[in-house]
C-alpha cells in the first residue's frame, strides 16, 4: 500500500485543519495516511480523524494559545520560527513516502528543496492572494519545484494556470474544492427566527459586522435570534458588543463545539449569515447548505461569490452594507415562497461538493501521476 503524508501548522479549530482531517479520513481508504504536524495545540485533533490515520507531532513542548494564538510559553519570534523551519526540514528529508502533500508556502519551499526525488509532491493552496503581488510571487516560488498544485478553488486555479504560462512554467494547478461527508438526514425546517454563524472568532471572519447588522435587524424584529459557534482572539470583543447593544438574551456566543453539536444548532437555524472579509472556499457555507439554510455573505469572502448564486441558494451583499444585508435577511426570513426555494437551491448545491465525488477527484491526482 502506498503512503501518504500531509504535513500541516496544526489540528486545531480552522477550515485548512477540518480539511486535513477530512482528506486523510478519505485517503486511508486506499493508502497508508500520517499526517505531520508542527505544533500540538491541544490533547487531541479537533475534528475526528480515522483510527487508521498516523499523527505525529513536531513540536509538543512550545505550544500557542488556540484563542490569542500567542505562545504560552516566552520564546523569541525568530527563533520560534527557525525551530520550526529546522523540524519540518528534518521531517521532510527524513520522509520517505510515495505522496507527499503541502499545506503552506513555507512548506512547499521546503519540500521542494528537500523531499525524496521519488516522491510525488503536491502542495495545497487554500489561501487567497488578494490580488496582492508579494502573495503571488511567495506562492509561485514555493510551488517551483513541486509536481502539481491542488487549489480548493477555481477562480484561483485559473489565476494561477495564466500565472504559470506567463512565466514559462510546466507546472499545473489542479481544482479540487474541499468537500462534506455528505447531505445529512434531518434538514431544517425552515420555521424558526434562527440565523447563525459558524467559525473562527478572529478579525478576519468579520463577526464584530455580524453583531452590527444583527443589531439592525432586532431593531426592526425582536423576535429573530443569532446562534455564533466558534472561538478566537476577538472572541470577548465580540461578547462586550453584545452586552453594549443589549443583546445578550438574543445572540448567544456558543464558543467551539464538536460537529454533532454544529449539526443539530443547523438544523434548528433558518439562515446561515456570513461576515468574513475574505475566504477562499467557505466551507461552512456548503456544511450549511446541507442543511436546507440560505446563505447571505458579504461579496468580499472571494470564495462566498463562487458558491452563492444570487436568488438561487443565497445572495450576497455589495460593498459590506450593515443595512443592507439586514434588509435582505430580514426579507428572506419573512418571504416563505422565497425561503424554500433559495432552500432547495441550496441542497442542489450542497450536493455537488459531497465526499464520494470530490474524493475520485484526489485518487483521479494521485494515481494519474
Amino acid at each position: 500500500m502506498k503512503k501518504v503524508t500531509i504535513f500541516t501548522a496544526n489540528l486545531n479549530y480552522g477550515g485548512i485543519s477540518k480539511s486535513v482531517c477530512s482528506l486523510a479520513n478519505v485517503l486511508c481508504e486506499r493508502y497508508n495516511v500520517e499526517i505531520i504536524s508542527v505544533y500540538k495545540l491541544t490533547e487531541k485533533p479537533v475534528f475526528n480523524i480515522d483510527d487508521k490515520v498516523s499523527i505525529k507531532y513536531l513540536i509538543e513542548d512550545i505550544k500557542k494559545d488556540s484563542n490569542s494564538n500567542c505562545l504560552k510559553k516566552i520564546i523569541n519570534k525568530n527563533k520560534l520560527l527557525k525551530l520550526e523551519n529546522k523540524m519540518v526540514t528534518e521531517a521532510i528529508k527524513e520522509c520517505k513516502s510515495n505522496i507527499i502533500i503541502s499545506t503552506a508556502v513555507a512548506f512547499n519551499t521546503l519540500l521542494g528543496k528537500y523531499g525524496s526525488k521519488k516522491s510525488y509532491k503536491i502542495g495545497w493552496e487554500h489561501n487567497h492572494h488578494h490580488l496582492k503581488v508579494d502573495n503571488i510571487n511567495k506562492l509561485v516560488a514555493s510551488t517551483k519545484d513541486l509536481d502539481k498544485v491542488v487549489f480548493v478553488s477555481n477562480y484561483l486555479t485559473k489565476w494561477y494556470t495564466r500565472e504559470y504560462k506567463v512565466r514559462r512554467m510546466a507546472l499545473k494547478a489542479i481544482y479540487i474544492p474541499n468537500f462534506i461527508d455528505g447531505i445529512p438526514p434531518l434538514k431544517s425546517k425552515l420555521n424558526k427566527n434562527n440565523f447563525i454563524s459558524v467559525g473562527r472568532i478572529y478579525k478576519e471572519k468579520g463577526f464584530i459586522d455580524l453583531v452590527k447588522v444583527f443589531k439592525v435587524m432586532h431593531d426592526f424584529n425582536n423576535s429573530v435570534h443569532l446562534d455564533i459557534i466558534g472561538d478566537g482572539n476577538e472572541f470577548e470583543k465580540v461578547n462586550k458588543l453584545i452586552k453594549v447593544h443589549k443583546l445578550e438574551k438574543a445572540i448567544t456566543l456558543h464558543g467551539f463545539k464538536d460537529e454533532k453539536y454544529v449539526a443539530k444548532m443547523y438544523q434548528n437555524s433558518t439562515i446561515y449569515l456570513m461576515t468574513s472579509y475574505t475566504e477562499s472556499f467557505g466551507l461552512t457555507l456548503i456544511e450549511a447548505m446541507s442543511y436546507g439554510l440560505p446563505c447571505i455573505a458579504f461579496s468580499s469572502a472571494e470564495g462566498a461569490i463562487e458558491l452563492i448564486e444570487e436568488g438561487y441558494n443565497g445572495y450576497l451583499i455589495n460593498n459590506r452594507s450593515i443595512d443592507e444585508m439586514a434588509r435582505v435577511a430580514l426579507g428572506l426570513l419573512e418571504n416563505k415562497e422565497k425561503l424554500s426555494k433559495t432552500s432547495a437551491g441550496a441542497l442542489e448545491t450542497a450536493q455537488k461538493y459531497g465526499k464520494d465525488i470530490v474524493k475520485q477527484q484526489w485518487f483521479d491526482l494521485l494515481e494519474k501521476k
